[in-house]
């Protein structure tokens, strides 16, 4: 009889779950969502990253195009880019009509243009000015350098005049400060 309870016994199936099962499903639960954010968070950044450099890129060539026949850049401002509908969609925020609204960069904060002195020539040039987040800052700029003859970014200048991009002092200058933001300013002719 003693026999037959101990072979019953065994195979008596467990009914639910202990407690062990029950965390370690929390666990992989957890994982699985730590994974999923950090897959979703690097989308985010590469598409923010490909934005810009999609924005800034045709900012630049359409600023060029405009004043390709006047010879420099006189008169240039971030007003006249809106109001002749030179900006990209994407780089304007508060527009409810063509030819309003203030321009921005993927970090919603604002983008000046003005003209500038190359090579001591009045207003030869221009300069886009503005943030870059953390994150994106060394893809933005590596990606764009064929664009600008100097590029600034976090106040170091990391390319000069026919001079290719300084690696070393970009990722140095990237690394921002605490609101994530590094300032840049492009420079065209």
């Amino acid at each position: 009889m003693v026999n037959h309870l101990k072979k019953e016994a065994c195979l008596t199936k467990q009914k639910g779950n202990s407690l062990i099962e029950y965390g370690f499903y929390l666990a992989l639960v957890g994982a699985a969502l730590a994974i999923l954010m950090m897959v979703n968070s690097g989308t985010k950044a590469s598409a923010l990253k490909g934005q810009e450099v999609t924005d800034i890129t045709k900012l630049a060539q359409n600023v060029r195009d405009y004043f390709a026949t006047q010879g420099n850049y006189v008169g240039l401002t971030e007003g006249m880019i809106v109001t002749g509908n030179l900006a990209p969609r994407s780089m304007l925020i508060g527009a409810t009509t063509p030819g309003t609204g203030t321009l921005v960069n993927t970090t919603k904060k604002a983008v000046t243009l003005a003209p500038a002195d190359i090579g001591g020539v009045a207003s030869i040039g221009f300069t886009i000015t503005g943030n870059l987040d953390t994150e994106n800052c060394s893809g933005v700029v590596s990606n764009i350098q064929d664009q600008f003859a100097i590029i600034s970014v976090g106040g170091a200048v990391v390319k000069l005049l026919n001079e290719p991009l300084q690696m070393a002092p970009l990722t140095t200058a990237c690394a921002g400060d605490a609101t994530g933001l590094v300032p840049f300013i492009y420079t065209s002719y």
